[in-house]
């Protein structure tokens, strides 16, 4: 789009060139179009700088050592590593979607969802560690320490939660 603003002001300037009567418009024309290619090189270099920190952003969300998800304030997946989908003992990208509390022992579920609605509340302070028992790979049942952190600066209308997941036995 803005390559395109670009080549139509480039075109207004060539006409505006043509006709001697208006060398002062001419004149800003060039102006104005020196400082938006200016503009967009810095754009584009910005672009750079943000493709490049989302793919460390990724790698190291994705290969961190500790089983970790990104949750919206019910506890569905938004996103989760492989470490959080070789704890549950699912393929990997299955959990995007998912409610975590699927693999919450049934008894455990109700306790799940409150502490998840309690750091999804609290904007400024919301985080909240408890132990639960969980389905974890191979079908086993195991205690599982959860810590739901608010996510605040995320923009959207609903929370975010990082949610940290670590074995307990």
């Amino acid at each position: 789009m803005t390559v395109d603003i670009l080549t139509r002001l480039r075109t207004r300037l060539e006409a505006a060139r043509t006709d001697a009567s208006d060398a002062t418009a001419a004149q800003e024309l060039a102006l104005c179009l020196s400082e938006l290619e200016v503009l967009w090189e810095e754009l584009e270099n910005q672009a750079d700088l943000f493709a490049r920190d989302r793919v460390r952003y990724t790698a190291f969300f994705q290969h961190a050592p500790f089983a970790c998800a990104i949750t919206n304030g019910s506890g569905n997946v938004r996103e989760a590593n492989l470490a959080a989908c070789e704890l549950l003992g699912v393929p990997d990208r299955y959990l995007a979607g998912k409610p975590l509390q699927i693999f919450c022992d049934d008894a455990d579920r109700a306790h799940f969802r409150t502490e998840l609605a309690h750091a999804a509340v609290d904007r400024k302070y919301g985080q909240r560690t408890w132990v639960g028992r969980m389905n974890l790979a191979e079908r086993r049942v195991a205690n599982v320490e959860i810590t739901a952190s608010n996510l605040p600066y995320v923009m959207g209308v609903e929370a975010s939660l990082l949610l940290f997941l670590r074995r307990l036995d």
